[in-house]
């Protein structure tokens, strides 16, 4: 598994002395417990509290659950910064086009200040921004709504530069107390075949 930074960041930060592997949970609290979500492409992760440790001050209050592709923090590898994670939080009101780009500015703002070797403890909020680039998308059955957008962040990971990732934010009730609002992200654009296991990370992904 290539995300070695990532776990080295969440082993120090949260002070847990064990081998981060697929089941690993890194939790301060008991919060939303009831999703499953298998990895359909072997795709490695955790689970922690949300807000954050590094965006503390979002808004939502539940869990986060992320999924790596295997090359994400190799720059020459087809996954390199693609991912899928999952914010299962305590509301059922569908969040607003502006809710989710505010909330995705907090969340990566506070992660290029806070994590990896090239973080930025003063990154400009200016510099991260989060533009939508196309309206909902709703699934036939009317339970998932998804909308895509264009953020451009900075990779406080590997190359220490600018990045320009797409993202795909599909939301959809959990319970009558909990939402899921799911993201998939890749620099490759839509039509890439990446997106196919991207797609797929969406669909693994269960809650009741």
């Amino acid at each position: 598994m290539k995300n070695k930074a990532f776990q080295r960041t969440v082993l120090l930060t949260l002070g847990i002395c064990s081998t981060f592997g697929f089941n690993t949970t890194a939790i301060a609290e008991e919060k939303y417990e009831n999703f499953s979500w298998v990895s359909p492409n072997n795709w490695e992760g955790a689970v922690f509290d949300v807000p954050t440790w590094f965006a503390k001050d979002m808004m939502y209050s539940g869990r986060e659950v992320i999924r790596f592709h295997d090359g994400f923090y190799d720059a020459q590898s087809i996954g390199f910064w693609t991912y899928a994670f999952a914010l299962l939080i305590e509301q059922t009101k569908t969040p607003s086009t502006e809710d989710l780009k505010e909330e995705t500015k907090r969340y990566f703002v506070g992660l290029v200040r806070d994590l990896g070797d090239y973080k930025q403890v003063n990154y400009p909020t200016s510099k991260i921004t989060v533009t939508e680039k196309s309206n909902w998308v709703t699934s036939k059955n009317n339970q998932q709504r998804s909308q895509l957008f264009l953020l451009q962040s900075y990779d406080s990971f590997t190359t220490g530069k600018p990045i320009s990732l797409n993202v795909k934010i599909t939301t959809w009730l959990c319970s009558d107390q909990h939402r899921a609002i799911h993201y998939a992200i890749s620099p490759h654009n839509l039509k890439h075949q990446i997106w196919n296991e991207l797609n797929h990370e969406i669909e693994a992904l269960k809650c009741s």
